[in-house]
């Protein structure tokens, strides 16, 4: 479960008192720090970088929505604002709030405001991780009439963690349906992505495509053995028999051409 770091903006301190005895009744909030005035609530948000922020809209130095606004040059954090009547709560959805609560909180209420903020947080996460996904899968470009430097690593996701395989551990790869599956010595990753679009982005030194739906390692393979048919039966380092069809049998002697 992911932690949602959390904090408080609020002058009255009875109520800072009661938010947070509701708060640590939730196994996933961590409450980071607390502040009473908007002044230092943006230096505050700044440093502590919370997931979730719990803001009264009447404030000891006034009603400071500009608080938010002023953090837009960073990832905003969701937002719950804290309010004694409905009139000023609802000027809270003009900023995209999660949602509001009025005073005293009640704890089904605060309960119905988390579960919209866990929800809130876990698509602006997933966002974030498919966009950083999609910018490093799109390393083929024209710069200045040359082209990028060719993929290094292809970004793996585990549930909700991402690591990174480095190509040069990559025995071979075949299509698995819309994904392309990533032959790492006894182990095997699944990558969203085409054949033809990672074809398009490995080093062709290093590289053949073999089939329509397999490309190896060319420095893995151990031997070659032709067909009568133009197909031939590729042998990897560790024994791995791939067939290598005859539509690619030019690229695959153009290739390996220096090596005989």
């Amino acid at each position: 479960m992911d932690t949602i770091r959390s904090f408080i903006v609020d002058g009255q301190a009875a109520d800072r008192q009661a938010l947070r005895a509701l708060l640590q009744e939730e196994t996933d909030i961590d409450l980071v720090g607390e502040c009473t005035h908007a002044v230092d609530a943006v230096p505050a948000l700044q440093a502590h970088r919370p997931d979730l922020v719990f803001m009264s809209v009447s404030l000891p130095d006034g009603i400071r929505f500009e608080v938010l606004s002023s953090l837009e040059t960073v990832t905003p954090p969701a937002t719950v604002f804290l309010s004694v009547d409905e009139a000023s709560a609802l000027r809270a959805f003009e900023l995209h709030a999660v949602d509001y609560l009025l005073k005293p909180i009640r704890s089904d209420r605060l309960r119905e405001a988390l579960v919209q903020a866990r929800h809130y947080l876990k698509g602006q996460r997933m966002a974030a991780l498919y966009q950083q996904i999609a910018t490093f899968l799109d390393r083929i470009e024209t710069v200045s009439g040359r082209t990028a430097a060719f993929l290094k690593r292809i970004p793996v996701r585990n549930g909700r963690r991402v690591f990174f395989v480095d190509v040069s551990a990559i025995d071979w790869m075949e299509a698995a349906d819309n994904y392309v599956c990533l032959h790492v010595g006894p182990r095997r990753h699944f990558v969203r992505s085409t054949l033809s679009d990672l074809d398009e982005q490995l080093d062709p030194a290093h590289f053949l495509r073999i089939h329509r739906s397999r490309i190896v390692n060319i420095d893995r393979i151990r031997e070659i053995h032709p067909r009568g048919s133009g197909d031939s039966m590729i042998i990897l380092d560790d024994g791995t028999e791939l067939l290598s069809s005859r539509t690619y049998g030019d690229r695959r002697r153009d290739v390996l051409r220096p090596f005989a």
